[in-house]
């Protein structure tokens, strides 16, 4: 059974949930530890379903990204339930501040038949949380992603970060967690995930300061050009001069 403080996800996050289809609560194996890599995380070669980050480009001190789930099976695909975790690495600083169901870029996959709010039970600011969700309203307490089209993407949720307190300049990566991550179709067997991590970044806006050029640089920079023609052409002026001087004081023979 996959559990989170020896509590099973279904109990966890959607104690509200009764329906006689939730069948992973019956007993899949907790995983013996928590494996993070930053190659594919895919625990199959084969995939059903892929996981992304929704591209996004921080702009300010504090952002948000979206989690979106596509079905690129070829076939329909069934979803009773989900729950992913995601952890950042790479940087001190930045946190997640809050994780949410209210998707922007694509429909929530649950919106209207899930269990929650909450989406997660992790005490925020942190850099790491889980959340999930399942289909409380029903039957069928399951949702359909078809092959193609609209309803094909859907989104699992919108994160939110804080990164005032990093370095400019500097970046976090968000990983996938393995151990957290998982999806289960209409009878409880668990539907293959696909995805990278780390999945994204969150990139600190803004640029190390350079200290600007004091006066005395600047001034050296404008005045050095223009003194060192006007000695050039003092230095002609005197020679020229002296050149003069020399032939009226020894005329040449007739």
């Amino acid at each position: 059974m996959r559990n989170i403080l020896n509590i099973s996800i279904c109990e966890a996050f959607r104690s509200r949930h009764r329906h006689p289809h939730c069948r992973r609560c019956r007993g899949l194996a907790i995983p013996a530890a928590i494996f993070l890599t930053l190659s594919l995380g895919a625990p199959s070669s084969r995939a059903d379903l892929s996981l992304s980050i929704t591209p996004f480009t921080s702009t300010a001190t504090t952002g948000s990204f979206e989690v979106d789930l596509v079905n690129n099976s070829g076939t329909s695909v069934t979803v009773s339930d989900f729950s992913i975790e995601l952890q950042l690495s790479g940087l001190t600083g930045v946190v997640f501040t809050g994780a949410s169901m209210d998707t922007t870029a694509f429909t929530y996959i649950f919106a209207g038949v899930g269990a929650g709010p909450p989406f997660s039970f992790t005490t925020f600011p942190t850099m790491e949380f889980t959340g999930g969700d399942s289909v409380f309203t029903g039957p069928p307490f399951y949702v359909t992603l078809p092959s193609s089209g609209p309803g094909s993407e859907v989104g699992l949720g919108l994160v939110t970060y804080d990164t005032s307190a990093a370095l400019p300049g500097t970046r976090a990566d968000i990983n996938f967690v393995s151990a957290g991550t998982s999806a289960d179709d209409s009878t409880g067997t668990a539907i293959t995930l696909d995805y990278s991590t780390p999945a994204g970044q969150i990139v600190v806006p803004g640029m190390i300061a350079v200290p600007e050029p004091s006066t005395l640089v600047i001034f050296l920079a404008t005045a050095l050009p223009v003194l060192v023609a006007g000695g050039f052409f003092r230095a002609r002026a005197t020679i020229r001069n002296r050149s003069s001087e020399a032939k009226s004081q020894h005329p040449q023979p007739l």
